[in-house]
């Protein structure tokens, strides 16, 4: 499956079929649950459908995410105390139940 970024949103937002570019979106992380753009435009989608609390979920796994892959990157540095600083912020980030569909 080749995923472009962003491709499903951009192309589900002007014909109204965000729910299906939402469905796409999470089959796309149940392949790959470490891209942050996946659950990013997943919760963009979200929010414009008013799935409020659904996007602050996909919102709070992209920002877990990215805080965990630049932690990793401080520690590849040796910059340590920025690392855990990043680290300790995935950390305190919920983590919600998957939602069923």
């Amino acid at each position: 499956m080749n995923w472009g970024e962003g491709d499903l949103f951009q192309r589900a937002q002007p014909v109204g079929r965000l729910a299906e570019a939402i469905d796409d979106y999470s089959r796309a992380i149940s392949i790959d649950s470490n891209n942050d753009i996946f659950h990013r435009c997943k919760a963009h989608a979200c929010l414009k459908m008013g799935r409020l609390e659904e996007a602050i979920e996909s919102f709070s796994d992209a920002f877990r995410q990215t805080y965990l892959d630049r932690g990793q990157t401080y520690e590849k540095l040796g910059r340590n105390e920025e690392a855990q600083l990043d680290l300790l912020s995935a950390s305190k980030l919920p983590r919600y139940p998957k939602r069923k569909r």
